[in-house]
């Protein structure tokens, strides 16, 4: 009877060491888990500055090809009504 008493407090010993050790990595998962949330958290206010800025340099770059497009084509069109009145 004392040695199953003892067997039983060395399974009871264990049992509690295994269920310690499992509640650790428990919390060690979820420590790792918030990190993860952090980092997503934070890659995704960088990604989109990332497409706020470049958003901002395609429409800005968009603006002066338009406007150099528009002064180029009434330079042109200057040009070819000089050299079309010269003809008559």
């Amino acid at each position: 009877m004392v040695r199953l008493e003892y067997d039983f407090r060395l399974l009871q010993d264990k049992w509690h060491a295994a269920q310690e050790a499992l509640t650790a990595s428990m919390v060690q998962a979820e420590r790792q888990m918030v990190q993860i949330q952090t980092v997503s958290d934070v890659s995704k206010i960088r990604i989109d500055a990332y497409n706020a800025t470049m958003d901002e340099l395609v429409a800005n770059f968009t603006s002066r090809a338009d406007k150099q497009l528009a002064e180029q084509h009434k330079i042109a069109t200057s040009m070819f009504n000089l050299l079309f009145m010269s003809f008559f």
